[in-house]
Order: structure tokens, then sequence, then C-alpha cells
């Protein structure tokens, strides 16, 4: 009858997981068209077993089902919690490597490359798993682009098909080549990009999916925090390192001076006084 051709139709439409887990009670549906010219016995007897078999083909299909969507949220809520547990007092190296730890085991992606804004507004890769680099200088065209837009994650397949990106296309694929990435997460304090984080491609070799990207949106927020977080405390290291050089420069400087041997001489008397110039150290000495 019609029904079986439609239920073909349909299932054909089907994606192949669905199609594998359904054809089964399709066939089974199928011999029981089949089976209505047999005696009323056999057929009650027939219909009771295909239920039985298409109910436990049905509830498996279900629960692998369930199953995935159950560790998918399970996997989100993981990840956020794992971000929200990184200890930023432990420094600069230890929360790049426990951001390494946390995006790579719960995405399961090769690598993770991480740019970071530096003083002069160069984003400069500060992290690589496996060696990604690249630069984006504050003038590049890409960076441009990105940065008038409002887009916080960037696929790869975007980039090749997106016609909005069509003008820096081949800049922006060589960008992604050069991190190994798949995915972008952009960090930006307003419209400015202070950060990047490059997503590699997948361990087991299967694409992002919608619920990745959503994921992905979900977390940008927490990521902006470590991307500010990481740019200023290289700052602030800059600094503790230029006073420190600074103060021991002084040391050395006035140990010297004040200890220069005294003009020992019965035709002359001789005093002299030394003052730092604004405490910047090095050479910078005046002599009275």
């Amino acid at each position: 009858g019609i029904g079986p051709i439609l239920a073909r139709a349909w299932l054909g439409q089907q994606p192949d997981e669905m199609r594998r887990a359904i054809a089964p009670a399709y066939f089974l549906v199928s011999v029981f068209y089949l089976m209505l010219s047999w005696s009323p016995t056999i057929l009650l007897a027939s219909a009771a077993v295909i239920f039985f078999i298409a109910f436990q083909a049905a509830r498996n299909f279900s629960t692998r089902f369930l199953e995935r969507v159950g560790s998918r949220n399970e996997y989100r809520e993981m990840l956020e919690s794992a971000l929200a547990h990184i200890d930023l007092s432990a420094g600069r190296d230890a929360v790049l490597a426990d951001l390494d730890s946390v995006l790579t085991g719960n995405l399961g992606c090769q690598d993770i490359t991480i740019l970071i804004e530096d003083d002069r507004g160069v984003l400069r890769t500060a992290h690589a798993t496996s060696g990604g680099h690249a630069i984006l200088d504050r003038n590049d065209p890409v960076r441009e682009q990105l940065e008038r837009s409002d887009a916080s994650i960037v696929m790869l397949s975007e980039a090749q098909a997106d016609s909005s990106y069509a003008a820096i296309q081949e800049g922006l694929l060589g960008f992604f080549a050069g991190l190994k990435a798949e995915v972008l997460i952009i960090a930006r304090e307003g419209r400015r990009i202070i950060g990047v984080f490059g997503l590699g491609q997948r361990k087991n070799g299967s694409e992002y999916t919608a619920y990745d990207y959503d994921t992905f949106k979900a977390m940008a927020g927490k990521l902006f925090v470590f991307a500010f977080y990481l740019k200023n405390v290289a700052r602030e290291s800059i600094l503790y390192t230029v006073d420190r050089e600074l103060a021991l420069s002084d040391q050395v400087i006035r140990f010297a001076l004040e200890h220069v041997a005294p003009v020992d001489s019965p035709h002359a008397d001789a005093a002299w006084a030394m003052r730092s110039t604004r405490s910047l150290g090095g050479d910078f000495v005046d002599f009275v």
C-alpha cells in the first residue's frame, strides 16, 4: 500500500544514525503488512513479537540519544565550573597551563593557542599547545575587520564561505593556519580585541557542532576575564622588573661613588656631592 512507500521516502531523508536505529522496526512493520492475509491467531502472535522487538529498538535508540544529550549538558557545566575554579593568584604560567588543561580536556581538541595584546597593541602568542604561532599588528586588515564586526566566535567554515569575510579571506585563513585552529573565540574590551583563543581540530576527527558553538558563546565572557588578566599581569610583571633593576642600579652607583678615596694633599681641599638624576639609576648621575 501507500504506507510503506511513504515510510521509505521519510526514512531516506533522516540522518544515518536514525536510519540505522529505525530500519529494523521498519522492516518488521513491512513484514506485518505481508502477514495481514494470515490467520488471526498467527497474526496476533506475530504482532506481539514485532511490537516487542520494535519497542526494544526504540528504547535503545532513545537511551543512546538521551545519554548523548545528557553528556553534552554535563560537558558544558563541567567546562564552565572548571573555568570558574582556575586560581588567578597562581601566576601567569600556572593560569595558562590550567586553561590549556581545562579546554583540551573538555573540548577534546588537539591544539590550544592563546594570543594576548601587549603594551604596543600587538596580539602575540602567549601560549601554544603544539607550536601554533601568529601575530596580529594593530593595523592588520584581519584585525581591523574583526574589530568592526560584533562576532565573538569565528569558525573556519565561516571564514571559508561567509561573504562578509571575502575582503580578508586570504589573511584570515592564513591566521587560522598559523594557529592550527578551527575556531576563534575573541575577547574584546569594547570593540578592541585584547585576546584570541584558537581551538584546534578534535582528537577524534569529528566536527564542531551547533551545540559546541553555543557552548563557545556561553564561555566567551569567562575567557575575556582570562585575557584581561593575562594582559595586565604581564604589564605588572614588566613594571616590577624595571623597578627592581632601577633600585639595584641605584644601590651599585651609590656604593661606588660613596667609597671614593678622599683627596689627601697639603695643597688642596676637596669636597663633592652626588645626586642621582630623578632616581633613574644607570649612568645618569650629576656631580657637584
